[in-house]
């Protein structure tokens, strides 16, 4: 009740600059949507808002420019997309000996050949991507995207598919399991972005009653999977994919690898949508009086 309190005088006093020190966190869900719908008219009118919070998510969505502070220190400025994966990397910090076995290690599958007259796949070259933060002990070797057209387009009813291939480090595997309680079970992702950071939606391999996908790490060390997209309606616009690893179950893993907005793509459509994403649905007139 205090922060609600202090969150409601420091609004009505009209200020220039407003900090607010994690009011989200606090208070039940129409408070939290009172705050948001205020800060982005305050934002909306040229002020200026400094927001502190653990809440990456809601503060690449929201701020202009990220701080980072470590320890009490200055840790990194900027960018929100690339100071927020800086915060991932200190809280998931790389493993160098699992570094070393992810560059020499060749990969034994290989993508499928298909005619390039009618199939154009974007190849993803992982080795130039930076942003990314994890563990280490599993990774992505190679990651292409079909269904789109040259350069990077795709239409709202257009299906998309990804074609990964993962390996891993047994060893580091089995040393995640024993210090976080986790099962040697591989959790593979999606998160779905538009271009100011609100997450559509996200196709994770937890959420599928698929006993193929619930395979034993110990076993073996390399993977190909394929992720299909349905047709999602969205509207036109710049959209980024993120894919990610995780070690467990769905009740309870442990994060081992993000690519943040690796996959950079634009809904090329000339519908009109409403919001984001358009849903089917019928309205009807049942009676007159």
């Amino acid at each position: 009740m205090f922060v609600r309190l202090a969150f409601a005088v420091s609004i009505h006093v009209d200020p220039d600059i407003l900090i607010i020190d994690e009011a989200l966190a606090v208070g039940d869900v129409r408070f939290q949507k009172k705050c948001v719908d205020f800060m982005r008219a305050f934002k909306d009118r040229g002020k200026t808002i400094l927001f502190v919070s653990h809440d990456i998510f809601t503060v690449k969505s929201f701020c202009n420019r990220l701080l980072l502070i470590n320890d009490g220190k200055l840790e990194a400025v900027g960018d929100p997309d690339e100071v927020a994966n800086r915060y991932y990397q200190l809280m998931f910090p790389k493993i160098d000996k699992v570094q070393v076995t992810n560059v020499l290690r060749e990969q034994s599958l290989k993508l499928n050949e298909f005619d390039i007259t009618s199939h154009y796949w974007l190849n993803i070259d992982m080795n130039e991507t930076d942003k990314q933060w994890g563990h280490g002990a599993a990774w992505i070797k190679h990651l292409r995207v079909g269904g789109i057209r040259e350069p990077n387009l795709f239409n709202w009813d257009e299906k998309l598919e990804i074609e990964v291939i993962y390996q891993w480090d047994t060893q580091a595997v089995t040393r995640i399991c024993t210090e976080h309680g986790v099962i040697p079970k591989m959790l593979v992702g999606f998160r779905f972005e538009n271009s100011q950071g609100w997450v559509i939606t996200n196709f994770a391999s937890s959420t599928l009653n698929d006993e193929n996908l619930q395979f034993d790490l110990d076993e073996n060390n390399e993977c190909l999977i394929r992720c299909k997209i349905s047709p999602m309606k969205l509207a036109s616009g710049h959209y980024f994919i993120t894919p990610g690893v995780a070690i467990g179950n769905q009740d309870n893993f442990f994060p081992v690898k993000e690519y943040t907005n690796l996959i950079h793509l634009y809904c090329d459509t000339s519908i009109a949508v409403f919001g984001q994403m358009q849903m089917n649905y019928t309205i009807e007139v049942l009676e007159l009086a």
